[in-house]
């Protein structure tokens, strides 16, 4: 916001609009609702407002590159009568929080090539501008409100019709991950003649598929898990058992997850990453499980706040989320192997976060259109210009790497005056990484909040896990609100 030598105050409104309000009078109008203009929401979402006319605006755009300088970019305005999009289908797209630079250069995309559809971004479901629910003191217990009273909105209008026709930002909304809201994607991406199944890291849409479902599509590469010795377990992760042994010999009985997270935060973790095993494809949660009861055993030992003092270089809990930055960290190593967290089998491999993935709603009427921008998001056009998580397109991916390489060497010099990272091997480290990840991270915040309220007599061992796990089903059923 900033007051203009014209003597109006322009102001960037979290509905993605932009007005001006005469200072005299206290009239306020709309100069630009940016889902009809020329602007790329994405360099709007990361930018600041430094100047605005009826004519043109002025972004200063932040940067993501420690090297690199501040950027202005300038737009002039479209006006709605002169607006290329008129008469064209609309398509509404839905994010959590705001548009990322991914969703950003899709819809610019789609936009400037389709005939028949224009991307509009509805910011209804948005938590930036979503405030119909109970505020209540405890910033937690707030978040969760506010989250349950937004996917209740959003459940009730997709079943009446009235929804968005695609979901973004989808691991926030994974409480709808099953056929009453959103439409099985198998099908179509499993039909080569609509999607090329090659192009892609397929392992990351394959940890998504259960009984045969596919209700939300990746977009980006983010993975995680234990990050130790290559030669500490055989599997693509540790039984809890040979975990246990490693933390012994390898780290000095130092748990890298419980030095990671503490108790509570590990538990979280620890139920998002066995989804498959705990929650049944109607997305409602068993307690009544062999792996439910080893996750409460295994932290229930751990310290209730992350214990920073016992951090070991043996193993830890790594994320690679973007090749620039972790190759700039100097983490990636070729005696080192990403595994999936501890299980019952020890068959689980790296997490992968749907940090960046979409969901087509069952109250679209435009399937087509929607998918058509799906396959926008995955081209390797878009996916290259991706500046937040890695690209899913191989061909995205490498040219992506490639400039990671050069970037992290300049970072490196310039911080630590070192040079590394000119053997391109090094790559192939890094995608190993990626292709062996299998599990899905999801489940219900609210539920796991419960559960974790609820086990805190069985720490204390005044109550044990039997009856426990009664109470809990008894609670919340523990189904998806």
């Amino acid at each position: 916001m900033y007051i203009s030598e014209d003597g109006y105050i322009y102001s960037a409104n979290k509905e993605l609009t932009i007005s001006k309000m005469n200072l005299l009078t206290g009239e306020e109008a709309i100069v630009a609702d940016l889902n009809n203009t020329n602007i790329d929401l994405f360099d709007y979402n990361c930018s600041k407002l430094l100047y605005c006319d009826d004519v043109n605006i002025v972004l200063v755009k932040q940067t993501f590159y420690p090297s690199e300088p501040l950027n202005n970019v300038c737009y002039s305005l479209s006006k709605m009568d002169s607006n290329p999009n008129v008469g064209k289908q609309i398509l509404y797209v839905a994010p959590y929080f705001k548009v990322n630079s991914l969703t950003g250069s899709a819809i610019k995309q789609m936009n400037e090539t389709s005939d028949n559809t224009y991307i509009y971004v509805t910011m209804k479901y948005s938590t930036l501008i979503f405030d119909d629910y109970d505020n209540v003191n405890d910033s937690t217990i707030n978040q969760y409100n506010r989250d349950i009273a937004l996917l209740n909105v959003l459940k009730q209008d997709i079943r009446n019709g009235e929804g968005p026709d695609v979901l973004l930002d989808f691991g926030r909304f994974s409480a709808l991950n099953d056929g009453e809201y959103l439409y099985n994607l198998l099908s179509v991406v499993n039909d080569s003649s609509r999607f090329n199944r090659d192009d892609y890291f397929e392992n990351i849409f394959d940890a998504f598929i259960k009984e045969d479902a596919l209700y939300q599509m990746p977009v980006s590469v983010c993975i995680g898990g234990v990050y130790a010795d290559e030669s500490a377990t055989n599997g693509a992760g540790f039984t809890y058992e040979e975990f246990i042994d490693y933390i012994d010999t390898a780290c000095n009985g130092a748990d890298p997850l419980e030095f990671e997270f503490g108790r509570d935060r590990c538990f979280y973790v620890m139920i998002k990453s066995s989804y498959n095993e705990l929650y049944r494809n109607n997305h409602t949660f068993s307690a009544n499980s062999d792996s439910f009861r080893s996750i409460c055993k295994y932290v229930s030992t751990m310290n209730e706040q992350a214990s920073l003092a016992i951090n070991s270089n043996a193993a830890s809990f790594q994320e690679f989320n973007r090749i620039h930055f972790d190759l700039s960290k100097l983490i990636i190593k070729d005696d080192r192997q990403l595994y999936g967290m501890p299980s019952i089998l020890g068959d689980k491999g790296p997490i992968v976060f749907p940090y960046e993935s979409v969901g087509i709603t069952t109250c679209t009427s435009q399937f087509d259109s929607a998918f058509e921008f799906v396959n926008s998001l995955l081209s390797k056009d878009v996916q290259a210009d991706n500046v937040s998580h890695n690209s899913i397109n191989k061909e995205a991916f490498e040219y992506y790497a490639e400039d990671a390489i050069r970037y992290s060497n300049k970072y490196i010099l310039e911080n630590y005056g070192l040079f590394d990272y000119y053997d391109e091997s090094i790559i192939d480290e890094y995608i190993k990484y990626i292709c062996s990840a299998n599990t899905p991270y999801l489940g219900d915040d609210y539920s796991i909040l419960i559960m974790s309220e609820e086990l805190q007599p069985f720490y204390q061992k005044q109550k044990n896990i039997h009856n426990l796990i009664i109470i809990l089903s008894l609670i919340i059923i523990l189904k998806v609100i």
